[in-house]
């Protein structure tokens, strides 16, 4: 079950995370993600999830404002 709980975590970030970052032209940085949580397949915890997504978000807006 814990795996299977781990998987769900992971596809749920990669949902939500993946589209934001490309939106913001970080296709590198998406591409990147991507490939190390699916090949070393770790698991991330949605709180751990949650802050990479506000922090890229922040970090992006105040890179538009400028």
């Amino acid at each position: 079950f814990a795996d299977k709980e781990e998987g769900d975590v992971k596809s749920v970030c990669l949902t939500l995370f993946l589209p934001a970052v490309r939106a913001s032209n970080e296709h590198t940085q998406a591409d990147e993600l991507e490939a190390m949580m699916q090949g070393r397949g770790f698991g991330l915890h949605p709180a751990v999830c949650l802050a990479i997504r506000v922090n890229t978000f922040l970090s992006c807006s105040q890179y538009h404002k400028m």
